[in-house]
């Protein structure tokens, strides 16, 4: 047994419990792993190739879920909406932040200036409104 350390309103408490990371074991993190790496793979391979995907977080995550179950192409957006594990498909934000590391790490897949202004704005609005406003 391993020592897990939750954290609850400010205080650490040491629990002596398997070491669970949201909820799930060991392997199946490990397949998380793969899992983003593919994503992340899939969403390099659109960046490359489309250009219209590097200024759009919805045509990418398009283009994503076309490469990951064509099937869905033609279906109801509610129900693909709703059934996006059903249908094999990754989350809507795991695209994005794949998309935001590849152009962090890779300049050539950056968006157009106006996107790329656009995104610093809304970036720098909603930091001065997370200092503001208490959740």
């Amino acid at each position: 047994m391993g020592y897990q350390i939750i954290y609850h309103k400010s205080k650490a408490m040491v629990y002596d419990l398997p070491l669970i990371v949201a909820g799930q074991e060991r392997g199946q993190i490990m397949s998380k792993s793969k899992e983003l790496q593919t994503i992340t793979a899939i969403v390099k391979d659109i960046l490359e190739h489309d250009p219209d995907a590097r200024n759009s977080d919805e045509y990418l995550y398009l283009k994503v879920c076309a490469k990951f179950s064509g099937k869905c192409m033609n279906l109801p957006f509610w129900k693909v909406f709703l059934n996006r594990k059903a249908y094999g498909l990754p989350s809507y934000e795991t695209v994005g932040r794949a998309r935001r590391k590849l152009q962090e790490t890779h300049p050539e897949f950056a968006g157009n200036s106006t996107v790329e202004a656009h995104r610093m704005l809304n970036e720098e609005v909603f930091k001065d409104y997370a200092r503001k406003v208490q959740v």
